[in-house]
């Protein structure tokens, strides 16, 4: 879930600073990279947002996983089939 979050924030972090700075740094100006920025705002709100509904998510099924240990178990055999190099 820890990394879900910091997952978010760095591309956050990317769109509004790491962005623009290259913009800036490739000779374009100060006004096309603060309207690189500003236009990146709504990205920018929207990453840590889903990241969190992403912690979330695993979380409450790590949750659900301990609560009820069969249906784990019958979701990592429907969805995680054996490998034939697992199989005895």
């Amino acid at each position: 879930a820890c990394e879900s979050l910091s997952d978010g924030l760095g591309k956050s972090a990317a769109v509004l600073v790491q962005n623009p700075l290259k913009k800036y740094q490739r000779g374009s100006g100060a006004g096309p990279a603060l309207a690189a920025a500003v236009r990146a705002v709504p990205a920018a709100a929207i990453a840590p947002a889903s990241a969190c509904a992403s912690a979330v998510h695993y979380a409450l099924l790590g949750f659900r996983n301990s609560l009820d240990p069969e249906r784990k178990k019958e979701s990592m055999e429907k969805y995680c089939p054996t490998q034939p190099w697992e199989e005895d």
